[in-house]
């Protein structure tokens, strides 16, 4: 696991960037980094032997933002009157 823990640590802070343009916050960002980053290690294995991780960890960005944007939307509706 050394192997991932250098990817982690020469790569977050570009991941970061690219995470900060896709949720146009940075604590979104870091939580969005730390999800696919999550993903990426679970498929270590087969990554590693690759050479794709940095790119399996931007589609990962990628999908799990676009995941987040279609979720319905919780519209609020405001009444005319105040409860009781």
């Amino acid at each position: 696991m050394d192997d991932f823990d250098s990817f982690v640590r020469a790569r977050t802070p570009a991941l970061l960037r690219s995470a900060y343009l896709l949720t146009g916050d940075q604590h979104l960002a870091e939580d969005l980094v730390q999800s696919a980053l999550a993903r990426t290690h679970r498929s270590w294995g087969r990554l590693r032997a690759t050479g794709n991780a940095e790119a399996y960890t931007r589609k990962t960005m990628y999908h799990l933002q676009v995941s987040w944007w279609r979720r319905s939307k919780v519209a609020e509706s405001l009444s005319g009157e105040t409860p009781e």
